[in-house]
């Protein structure tokens, strides 16, 4: 988790606008995700973060919640849920582009 957060700030310093923080192999939980986040919120403003799941193990919806209920607001997704990971392979597909909408239009007015 430190080394996440030293590349982010180290990106961040270099004048990257955005990181995004991805789990390309889709084994990340939800308890994993707030933890990661915590620590990065601590040294870097919530806006320029973004987050990126996978779907091995059926978290990618889970874990977009977590991530919601710490201010994250951009995520990104594939149509379909298509796609692997050139990094990983065996790797299953991108959270669904119409999962993540389903979900967030599902919690609108729910979360802050």
């Amino acid at each position: 988790m430190s080394r996440v957060v030293e590349l982010t700030r180290r990106l961040l310093d270099l004048g990257v606008f955005e990181v995004a923080v991805s789990d390309t192999i889709g084994v990340a939980h939800p308890g994993q995700v707030r933890a990661v986040l915590r620590a990065l919120l601590a040294v870097t403003p919530v806006e320029r973060l973004a987050l990126h799941f996978h779907d091995t193990r059926g978290m990618g919806a889970a874990n977009v919640l977590a991530a919601l209920d710490l201010g994250i607001r951009t995520f990104d997704a594939s149509a379909g849920g298509l796609g692997g990971c050139p990094f990983a392979p065996g790797a299953s597909g991108n959270l669904a582009t119409e999962d993540l909408l389903y979900l967030v239009h599902g919690s609108a007015g729910t979360r802050a």
